[in-house]
């Protein structure tokens, strides 16, 4: 089976992908615009509007949208991402003509009652506190905030106690009504369903979303193709296909410097990150591969070496993020105070160590990591929803699993050392959170991978 994409009036892109071989659908609306859209002023905006979605309608209370998806065994789920913000449904088949009538109704019909609101600012600031009890959250807000400071990049999505505590229901119509549009949107589904019952679906409940008619040519700003297009195997998609409009930000500009917070705990949590290069980049899966190779698993060799070798910490990891305009690779452990500086020297020696030497054989297993990663993913219905809407969203077009892993196939021991040697070559993000007292200076930490 192959996705097949549609478009209503509004300029609303429907996706599909039909499998018959389940007997439950996920379905979704995914609205590309996040944190990133959000002013200093409103930060926290986006995430207020998805927990407010869920708080009624004009004809659905909050306990009636629960009730329902809940009544046929449904599940109903929403996030809000930095770029991308997402409301789905798992559900029988059967049932997807409920679960996309309570979706489109919540996007559409909000009733952001005032009492609810003040509830619901309640409820986020608590989420906030909860999240600010722990140190392995803060630590990659600190970080987050160090890398690109005084922009939507470097914020908590959540906001702080002050925006939040600060928001008008004004301000959250306003976002809801600026960016909540056909052209911004995409309906996505997967399983027992076909594309033909869809978009019949969306018709009777999306038509009179807000929305401009879908143009011929994508508008994609700060983006580029993540290869030459003869590199690239023909889209799964129809040539009439078209990218939802996704409203503009400011570029993001890397920063890097540090953050530490004492705090009177046990272990010192601690965050480095690196610049890298965007999701769009040909060298994104390039860098992924860098980051498993380093610290992807119990071979990577920051597991073998700071705890199997050295037990310097009980779990150590790296991850590569990506967006449409940047990247970065992240290394998270934690310590006892007294390890945190042999911590920090043997990660600074390992990053250094793969720009110089990288081993066929682990090449081979992090590629491998990569590729199952990706094919596990798509092996659930709500994998392949968000699959083929991070793929429009970012290139215009549904980029095939096939040509994916052909991508990571091609990743070479010379791209892994140029990418881990051109990570250095700005000042990394430094956060830690816990006994900061005994840790070396943000100089000496940058000293050691030059």
């Amino acid at each position: 089976m192959t996705p097949t994409c549609r478009h209503l009036s509004n300029g609303l892109t429907v996706l599909c992908y039909p499998n018959p071989a389940v007997e439950t659908v996920a379905l979704g609306l995914w609205t590309g615009v996040g944190a990133r859209q959000e002013t200093a002023e409103h930060q926290g905006v986006a995430h207020f509007l998805e927990h407010m979605l869920f708080k009624g309608t004009k004809t659905r209370s909050a306990r009636d949208i629960a009730h329902q998806i809940e009544a046929v065994g449904g599940h109903l789920n929403a996030y809000t991402g930095r770029e991308v913000t997402g409301y789905y449904a798992r559900v029988l088949g059967d049932d997807a003509p409920l679960a996309l009538d309570i979706l489109s109704d919540m996007v559409q019909h909000a009733a952001l009652a005032p009492d609810e609101f003040e509830r619901e600012r309640e409820v986020i600031l608590q989420e906030i506190a909860q999240a600010m009890d722990m140190p392995d959250d803060v630590v990659f807000d600190h970080m987050q905030a160090a890398a690109f400071a005084d922009q939507s990049l470097g914020r908590p999505i959540l906001g702080t106690r002050e925006t939040v505590g600060a928001m008008t229901p004004k301000a959250v119509r306003h976002f809801l009504t600026a960016h909540y549009r056909g052209e911004h949107m995409i309906l996505a589904a997967s399983g027992a369903i076909d594309a033909e019952r869809l978009t019949a679906l969306a018709e009777q409940t999306l038509a009179s979303l807000p929305g401009n008619p879908p143009r011929a040519t994508p508008s994609r700003p700060n983006t580029k193709k993540p290869a030459p297009a003869s590199s690239l195997p023909p889209s799964s998609l129809p040539p009439s296909a078209r990218l939802p409009i996704i409203p503009s930000s400011p570029a993001a500009r890397w920063i890097g410097g540090e953050k530490r917070e004492k705090r009177p705990i046990e272990q010192l949590h601690l965050v480095m990150s690196f610049a890298g290069v965007s999701a769009t980049s040909a060298d994104y899966y390039g860098a992924v591969v860098m980051a498993i190779i380093l610290g992807g698993g119990m071979s990577s060799r920051l597991f073998q070496e700071v705890r199997e070798k050295r037990g310097l910490a009980y779990s150590i990891g790296a991850h590569y993020s990506g967006w449409s305009d940047a990247g970065m690779m992240t290394v998270h452990t934690s310590t006892q105070a007294g390890h945190v500086n042999e911590m920090i020297a043997v990660l600074c020696d390992e990053i250094a160590a793969l720009a110089s030497t990288v081993r066929h054989d682990e090449l081979a297993a992090a590629k491998n990591q990569c590729k199952a990663s990706l094919l596990m993913a798509l092996e659930s219905t709500l994998g392949q929803c968000e699959h083929m809407t991070r793929s429009l969203f970012r290139f215009g077009e549904i980029i095939p699993p096939a040509t994916i892993a052909k991508r990571i196939d091609t990743v070479s021991v010379a791209d892994v050392q140029r990418l881990a040697a051109e990570i250095t070559r700005h000042p990394p993000a430094l956060a830690a959170v816990g006994p900061t007292d005994s840790l070396e200076s943000y100089s000496a930490v940058c000293a050691r991978l030059n």
